[in-house]
């Protein structure tokens, strides 16, 4: 059942098995769609411990498609962003690379559009270390 997949992956999440604690969360999300957070659990671990970068982008986007107003997404996908960006910027400046960056910046504006009460998060968070989130949201306040 959906519910004791969700069980399955905070547990297996709490002995750092990450890779089957994200299909437990997927699994659980796929027989719940309603259950969205599922499906960010699994995108986060994904992309934070497994440096799952591309399948976790993917299935947030097909998120944004479906939920376009759905700003934990946004911010998923902005700190999966910064993170890979992270991850990455010292071995290579290729244009990939420092486009991460400004893909980050976009994702937490849409967050903040949709979510201003995500700027108090946002502002603390690791993740999105770097990321310029007091400009972004003044921004974001001048234009509404």
């Amino acid at each position: 059942s959906p519910l004791m997949s969700k069980r399955l992956g905070k547990f297996l999440y709490a002995m750092e098995e990450y890779e089957m604690s994200a299909k437990a969360y997927e699994f659980s999300y796929k027989g719940n769609m309603d259950d969205i957070y599922c499906l960010l659990n699994a995108c986060y671990i994904r992309s934070r411990f497994l440096k799952d970068f591309d399948n976790s982008n993917k299935k947030l986007k097909d998120l944004i498609k479906h939920k376009p107003t759905f700003a934990p997404a946004y911010y998923n996908l902005a700190c999966n962003y910064n993170r890979e960006y992270n991850e990455f910027k010292d071995s290579s400046q290729n244009e990939y690379i420092l486009n991460l960056k400004n893909k980050a910046a976009e994702n937490v504006k849409y967050a903040l559009i949709h979510d201003k009460g995500l700027y108090s998060e946002a502002i603390k968070d690791s993740a999105l270390k770097g990321i310029d989130i007091e400009t972004i949201f003044k921004d974001i306040k001048n234009e509404a």
